[in-house]
């Protein structure tokens, strides 16, 4: 029995918050149920007692994060219920009067309210709440909350006070950080939102408080620089900075008054002195100072996102971080490497293969994000016709346009001066080619860090550089300065020439494979004996692959050239190779990663499918580590993913690629290894069937054999494993064909069963759409029904008793077992079916009874008279005639038409069978009406009309038809739905002048055999099967095969003949349409 809610009282709200605090309460549950009751039918008083509950500090917290779920529900009605309360305007000002004083102060105003009892009022302590982070920031996060919800109230208070408050002298430090913790914490969201009513708000905030805000962050900054620690209000102000500038540069540098401009104009200046002054620093001292590094980054942070964001009003900017960025980048870098010849050029690079930058990796990063952007930005493009500034410069008649992307219109002078300083005055050719040749050949090689790692776990090495993120790494960032001169038209044929000519040197990569073959093993982990060219011409590969595209497109480069010349010869040179080094495979590796770029190039007979599934395969040669192993996958995965012509010979050697593929995912211990090995068997399959092929029993069993094995030990977080096993059986099974679930069905089985038992549900909650896919393909290819197969079919049940979020399936599912189960499957489950039904027939939206819809007709079309018993007898036949008499009253709550469309085809479907069934239920009390035959009959007119589908239409029609005589002793039947017929004979005929034109052309052009669903809904995995299936049982569905042209003749010459009708005029005109 469900126990009563408390009454809300003070007591008992903090006894509940306390359950909260706790945790591990037995009562918790019911503590819960409390707070959401309180919520729900007492919403005003019980936000009052939450805060009134913040006096008390054992459950303050609780409290806090209570009244955060109260504001995000109750708050601001936004539509979604109408039975929700909300808050009344004393409450909601009580609230926002306790978060302020909370976040500036510490303050809370109820404790000067003498009403209020409990002990905690007259011992309440300020400096407590100031100094707890963890209030701080609960109540932070419900005021942010709060003021998203009072927009654009709040900028008549809150932000102006808060930035007082964190400027304030009189404030103490702990104060003034929480103040403008609650600042930052309210930019930060706001500037995620898209809505152009906030960013509107956000830019006048910014125009009318970034001066001050700036002049602050300089007070602190300059205290920094005088070796004072970097302190949590300084950061705080050059964060909450950032977000004003990344949301409103243009604009302030557009506003009227010129002291938001010049501010902004200090604040880049002190950026710029700070960073001067720490790169001198740098020089000179080799110590790492940790507040200054974080200072820099800090700043730097937002010199790269503000420039993101604004690239043309940043342009004032541009060349003072241009010049400053390109020294930091080439710091340690003495001389260049532009001049000589090629040899020169690779010596150059080898002799410094090992220097590293003196300047931090965080810091390197971002001089690196920041040329990538500048490089890439398409408003500084010198071609007018590709520069996306150009159509938005402003006219002098035109206004300024701000959209809800951030868009701007810009003073043309602005758009020049930015691509006069990108791309006329700093981005030289010798610049961009210094800036070039310094990425490939030394950020982008392999860091002696990533060496050790490689050797340590070479699997781990493969999965974490594959995650790599410019923002967090050298190499990758790198790679993305690299990619914007590549993808620049004004910095490409800089570029692109250089590298070709690199790989046009066939000697030297030769030379440097044969190096990295004899190389001498590592010693004691080090990366020393690795020889500086293979390092070098591994990076150089890697711009190739990013370059592919590029390259195509200019002259002297041909790649399918290049790989016959260099290329295979150095892969097959490898894979043949079953040496003992302890050397890590660096260039083996990239050569093959470099295939997967441009494998859509290659032509079948120079495919490099034969030495890639020999690396997957080969046991014996250590230097196909796991890092190549995995990369050669990779691969073959693109390959098969893009229908690749090198990757045919993918079918001629299947089962081989898949065995190894089950070895290797094995003898891998990584979840993503795994995973990513189990996803190509896959591509496989398909590839084949694709292709045209047959998938062979021995590829098929090649393929399923090792996953009973493989699924069992997919526990815990390997659990994912098993979607991928779901995918192999439901290709197989379909590739296979009719029969197919006989052979897998053991498989299968187990699978099905695993994954849907309600012990396992919340393990395999993720999966269970593609379980039950499967489950669907698995019958749609089922030849001959067996009990084993229908002892599942309670599992389905229960999983719609949970809830109807896989109803459609479901609905399949159930529909497959009756086509291929009839009698059989119908005398076993009758009573899970008849659950079935009084689950979700009168309880699942309009859009899910179609699916219902489809198991109805399936029963009814297998097994007219039984299946209308098993309705009646269950009490379905019921509720659909209770909802058909609501829909007929107009009852406002009454199923919409396409639902009385879905019960009515069943209706005719029982009632031309066994048209006396439902006369002991007539007539039905609706309240208002009493729904009889008659009323039955007329909603069938009502509804019979060009709206109704056309196969529900000629269903009806050959229903109603069926009641008229002549009908075995030339009289019709005696039930209650026959007299009505005859009381409604004008109306029916009229409506059938208006349907059966549509019907007759139906039936000349094939006919519906099924009722419409919904076109993107179609489930393609055995669908042919399922067509052939549904097809075979029309053709034994006696309605169906009723042409109702004939039907309608033989009842309306009868009709006719002995005056049925009292308007021969509509007889006439519907024996016209007959003929």
């Amino acid at each position: 029995m469900k126990e009563e809610c408390p009454p809300l009282t003070l007591p008992n709200v903090e006894a509940a918050l306390h359950c909260l605090t706790l945790g591990s309460s037995n009562n918790l549950k019911q503590a819960e149920g409390a707070l959401l009751s309180w919520q729900k039918q007492q919403v005003n008083p019980y936000t009052f007692a939450l805060l009134c509950a913040t006096l008390n500090p054992q459950v303050r917290l609780a409290a806090l994060l209570s009244l955060k779920a109260v504001v995000k529900q109750s708050w601001k009605d936004r539509g979604r219920s109408s039975q929700r309360h909300f808050l009344d305007e004393p409450t909601k000002q009580q609230v926002r009067a306790l978060l302020l004083s909370f976040v500036t102060t510490g303050e809370n105003p109820l404790v000067h309210q003498e009403t209020i009892d409990g002990q905690y009022r007259n011992q309440y302590n300020a400096e407590s709440v100031v100094q707890d982070r963890t209030v701080q920031a609960a109540a932070t996060s419900c005021l942010v909350q709060v003021a998203l919800f009072d927009l654009p109230k709040i900028s008549q208070d809150l932000v102006p006070l808060l930035v007082n408050h964190a400027m304030s002298q009189q404030q103490h430090v702990v104060q003034k950080r929480n103040s403008m913790f609650a600042l930052e914490a309210l930019f930060e969201e706001l500037s995620e939102k898209r809505l152009l009513g906030i960013k509107q708000y956000l830019r006048t905030v910014a125009v009318n408080h970034v001066a001050s805000l700036i002049q602050e962050g300089a007070r602190h900054v300059t205290m920094v620089g005088m070796d004072a620690t970097l302190s949590e209000t300084c950061s705080l102000l050059i964060r909450t900075i950032r977000y004003l500038l990344h949301s409103s540069l243009t604009n302030i540098t557009e506003s009227p008054g010129q002291a938001s401009r010049a501010a902004v104009d200090q604040w880049m200046k002190l950026i710029f002195d700070c960073s001067a002054a720490y790169l001198t620093k740098r020089q000179q001292e080799s110590v790492n100072d940790v507040e200054s590094i974080r200072l820099i980054q800090l700043m730097w942070e937002l010199v790269v996102e503000v420039q993101q964001a604004h690239p043309i009003a940043f342009g004032r900017y541009l060349e003072l971080f241009l010049n400053m960025y390109y020294n930091v980048i080439f710091l340690g870098f003495d001389g260049t490497s532009s001049v000589g010849d090629l040899q020169t050029f690779l010596k150059y690079y080898e002799d410094r293969m090992h220097h590293s930058s003196p300047m931090p990796d965080e810091l390197l990063i971002l001089a690196l994000r920041f040329m990538a952007n500048v490089a890439s930005c398409s408003q500084y493009l010198p071609d007018a016709e590709t520069n996306e500034a150009v159509p938005n410069i402003r006219s002098d008649e035109a206004r300024t346009n701000i959209t809800a992307k951030g868009d701007a219109q810009f003073q043309q002078s602005d758009v020049q001066h930015a691509v006069h300083v990108v791309w006329n005055s700093f981005f030289s050719s010798h610049r961009v080619c210094d800036l070039a040749d310094l990425c490939i050949c030394h950020f982008m090689a392999i860091s002696p860090e990533a060496i050790e790692d490689w050797v340590a776990d070479p699997e781990n090495y493969f999965i974490t550089e594959d995650s790599r993120d410019a923002k967090e790494n050298v190499a990758v960032s790198a790679q993305a300065l690299f990619c914007s001169f590549i993808e620049a038209l004004a910095a490409r044929p800089i570029v692109v020439p250089r590298l070709i000519a690199l790989l046009n040197d066939s000697e030297s990569q030769m030379n440097v494979c044969r190096q990295e073959i004899v190389g001498k093993p590592v010693a004691n982990g080090s990366c020393s004996k690795i020889h500086p060219s293979v390092v070098l011409w591994e990076a150089i590969y890697t711009a190739a692959g990013l370059s592919t595209t590029v390259l195509e497109d200019f002259e002297g480069w041909d790649f399918q050239s290049w790989y016959r010349r260099v290329l295979l010869p150095c892969l097959n040179v490898f894979v043949s190779n079953n040496d003992s080094t302890q050397l890590i495979p660096l260039l083996r590796r990239r050569i093959v990663w470099l295939l997967g770029c441009n494998a859509s190039g290659l032509s079948r007979d120079l495919s490099p499918f034969q030495p890639l599934i020999k690396i997957i395969s080969c046991n014996t040669s250590k230097s196909n580590d796991s890092a190549v192993k995995l990369t050669a996958v990779q691969v073959i995965s693109t390959m098969l993913g893009n229908f690749d012509e090198a990757a045919a010979d993918c079918a001629l050697h299947a089962e081989f690629i898949i065995d190894s593929l089950y070895r290797l995912a094995i003898e891998f211990v990584e979840l993503e290894s795994q995973s990513m090995l189990l996803d190509v068997i896959p591509l496989v399959l398909l590839y084949i069937t694709g292709t045209g092929r047959d998938i062979t029993a021995t590829v098929a069993n090649a393929s399923v054999s090792p996953l009973p094995s493989i699924w069992d030990c997919a526990c815990g977080e390997r659990v994912l494993l098993r979607r991928s096993i779901i995918t192999i059986l439901s290709i197989v099974t379909s590739s296979i064909g009719p029969g197919a679930s006989e052979i897998l069905f053991p498989i299968s089985f187990h699978v099905l069963a695993s994954s849907l038992n309600t012990s396992a549900s919340v393990d395999h909650a993720f999966q269970v759409d593609e379980t039950l896919l499967l489950w669907l393909t698995t019958l749609r290819f089922t030849e001959t029904y067996s009990e084993p197969i229908g002892t599942l079919f309670p599992t389905l049940v229960g999983l719609l008793e949970v809830d109807f979020e896989h109803l459609r399936l479901s609905m399949m599912i159930t529909e497959m077992y009756i086509l291929i189960g009839g009698k059989a499957f119908l005398i076993s489950h009758s009573e899970s079916l008849c659950k079935l039904f009084r689950l979700t027939i009168d309880n699942v939206r309009p859009r899910g009874v179609k699916y219902i819809g489809l198991v109805l007709e399936a029963l009814l079309r297998e097994c007219p008279r039984e299946g209308g018993l098993l309705l009646l007898s269950s009490g379905i036949l019921e509720t659909m005639l209770r909802s058909c008499a609501l829909n007929y009253t107009e009852n406002p709550h009454c199923e919409p038409d396409r639902v009385i469309t879905v019960y009515l085809n069943a209706l005719s479907r029982i009632l031309v069978v066994s048209p006396d069934l439902l006369d002991h239920l007539f007539p039905l009390n609706t309240g208002a009406v009493s729904f009889g035959g008659r009323e039955l009959i007329h909603l069938y007119i009502k509804l019979l009309n060009d709206e109704t589908p056309i196969y529900s239409q000629i269903l009806w029609m050959k229903f109603l038809f069926s009641l008229l005589p002549p009908s075995g002793a030339s009289s019709a039947p005696e039930c209650q739905i026959t007299p009505a017929l005859d009381d409604l004979m004008v109306p029916f005929l009229s409506q059938c002048i208006l349907c059966l034109p549509s019907a007759k052309h139906v039936r000349e052009s094939g006919g519906p055999y099924k009722p419409e669903l919904y076109d993107e809904e179609t489930i393609y995995a055995g669908q042919e099967r399922y067509e052939a299936i549904l097809r075979h049982a029309v053709s034994k569905d006696d309605i169906a095969q009723v042409d109702l042209m004939d039907l309608a003749r033989e009842k309306v010459a009868f009709s006719k003949s002995n005056g049925r009708t009292t308007d021969p005029g509509l007889l006439t005109a519907l024996i016209k349409i007959l003929q």
